[in-house]
């Protein structure tokens, strides 16, 4: 924990634990750092006479109340597994939202409202590149931003199983990157598996 004394530590403490619904969280922080997933929420259920851990999800840094990133039914979590890649700087990596539910006592991502909840930036993206095509390959200045727009599209509709939606963004990155770049971003997007839940990175 990044804190100052005890008393700050025992009121972060008190902050990051509770219950909400039937679920207890527990906080846990790295203390600081830029990391995605410096701070996250550990969740609990009780199963019997004994306390079971359900999964880890991220937990807002600006938010200390346990529980934040669970409502009606549902945990989000952000897809950090692309946090650092070959195209683009940390900075501009692909993290999408992912939507989890609980299942036979584990996290298990619901694909659906995960490819919903992350449509609008879907389009938004689909724009800055499909504008660039025709003019051939992307300059190193580009890259932050269209080729970041690619990296997030291709990763998002691949983790969703939308097959024709990935399939749309690598024609896109064949036009526009040069054979090395394009060697990098599908080595970068073979990392991802459709409904892996986010991890460390």
């Amino acid at each position: 924990m990044g804190v100052s004394d005890d008393q700050e530590a025992l009121s972060q403490l008190k902050a990051g634990v509770g219950w909400k619904n039937r679920y207890l969280f527990v906080r846990e922080s790295c203390g600081g750092g830029n990391a995605w997933r410096c701070n996250v929420d550990h969740i609990f259920r009780v199963n019997g006479d004994r306390l079971v851990e359900l999964g880890v999800i991220f937990a807002h840094p600006e938010s200390r109340d346990a529980g934040s990133g669970y409502g009606e039914g549902y945990f989000r979590d952000v897809y950090n597994k692309l946090e650092m890649n070959s195209i683009t700087s940390h900075a501009a990596a692909p993290g999408f939202w992912v939507w989890l539910k609980e299942k036979n006592g584990r996290l298990v991502a619901d694909l659906g409202r995960t490819w919903r909840e992350n449509a609008a930036w879907y389009a938004e993206r689909v724009e800055k590149y499909r504008k660039r095509l025709g003019r051939g390959r992307l300059t190193e200045e580009e890259m932050e931003d269209v080729g970041a727009a690619l990296l997030f599209n291709a990763a998002l509709a691949r983790y969703c199983g939308r097959m024709a939606e990935e399939r749309e963004a690598l024609k896109a990155a064949e036009r526009l990157f040069d054979v090395k770049t394009l060697r990098s971003f599908r080595n970068d997007l073979a990392i991802v598996k459709p409904g892996e839940l986010p991890g460390s990175s």
